[in-house]
């Protein structure tokens, strides 16, 4: 079944620009390697950023720009690398995403009563969260909102929420002025790959006192 939720014009191009951050653009890779339909929208995005280049006017470099390029090459940090993911399954049966593969992949930690997280390490600031979600059939998540936007993919089961049923391969994505409370669907767990810029709201008690502990 293909995806029925994907990431909007915006977004796409700005990945295509690779102007997204880390999180959000491994979010948006698992996506397209479950939609064929956004990864021919990021090629055409792509070809158009081409074309735009190639009808621009040439610029005149000025006599020491290549001597300027190579001081602020030299002055660059090394980037932090990926490490290696610690396992090939993030679930029995079900793959770690190529996405993925060069990425630590944390181990599962309670979160509420049917709901589990693991972080995934990256190269992101301490206001970007990655991390997968795991929760149980017919679990109800911790009603929340976001400091930031907040951009899903669903990596095995369902989950219906305001904008409907959201199935392997969808994409969601809240802004800071959404509050949900998504439901999953009673036939499976539902694992999904997340990327929060911020940090999550929670309007339980339980989650208040447990959001300290686990920083998400």
């Amino acid at each position: 079944m293909k995806p029925s939720h994907h990431p909007n014009d915006d977004v796409m191009l700005r990945y295509a620009a690779a102007t997204l951050s880390e999180g959000v653009s491994l979010v948006i890779g698992v996506h397209m390697e479950m939609c064929a339909e956004c990864r021919a929208r990021a090629g055409m995005f792509e070809a158009l950023g081409g074309v735009m280049l190639e009808a621009l006017d040439p610029t005149p470099m000025a006599p020491d720009a290549y001597a300027k390029v190579l001081r602020r090459v030299d002055a660059i940090e090394p980037a932090a690398q990926p490490t290696h993911a610690t396992r090939t399954e993030i679930a029995p049966g079900l793959p770690v995403p190529a996405q993925l593969r060069n990425y630590r992949i944390g181990r599962w930690r309670s979160l509420a009563p049917g709901i589990k997280f693991s972080r995934i390490a990256t190269a992101a600031t301490n206001d970007m969260n990655v991390f997968m979600l795991r929760a149980a059939a017919g679990t109800s998540l911790l009603e929340h909102g976001h400091s930031g936007d907040e951009y899903l993919c669903v990596l095995k089961g369902a989950f219906t929420d305001q904008d409907g049923q959201h199935r392997r391969g969808d994409m969601a994505i809240a802004d800071a002025n959404i509050a949900h409370k998504p439901i999953v669907d009673t036939s499976e767990e539902c694992i999904c790959i997340v990327a929060l810029e911020g940090k999550l709201r929670l309007r339980s008690l339980v989650g208040r006192v447990l959001q300290p502990v686990y920083g998400i």
